[in-house]
């Protein structure tokens, strides 16, 4: 996000660092490009721990002064109503969100490890 109230750029990378080629709606998509952080490996490290037994965790982080600082882990981001713009990456992105089957019995789809 940039320019988050103001503007509301917003463009998604990858864990390679490439951008993607779609925003969320009601955004701008930000065609300049955003300097990879110097930790992001480390990032990448945090946020695999963090999201672990989660079909799909949005989890921010932030990189301030070189340390990573967490945020939030959001579970559904605008309440799964906000919408990719192109359209057609409603499809392709939504695809990729694989929900486990419950077992009998069971209520919930995730307990996270900790938790259990």
């Amino acid at each position: 996000d940039i320019e988050r109230g103001i503007e509301d750029y917003r463009c998604f990378y990858d864990l390679n660092w490439v951008k993607q080629p779609f925003t969320s709606e009601k955004n701008t998509f930000y065609t300049e490009e955003v300097e990879k952080p110097v930790n992001f490996d480390e990032m990448i490290e945090v946020v695999t721990k963090l999201c672990e037994g989660f079909p799909f965790v949005r989890v921010d982080l932030y990189n301030i002064n070189g340390k990573v600082i967490f945020g939030e882990m959001t579970f559904y981001p605008s309440d799964g109503r906000k919408e990719f713009t192109p359209p057609e990456y409603n499809r392709i992105l939504g695809d990729m969100l694989k929900l486990p089957d419950l077992k009998p019995g069971e209520k919930y789809i995730t307990v996270h490890p900790q938790l259990a």
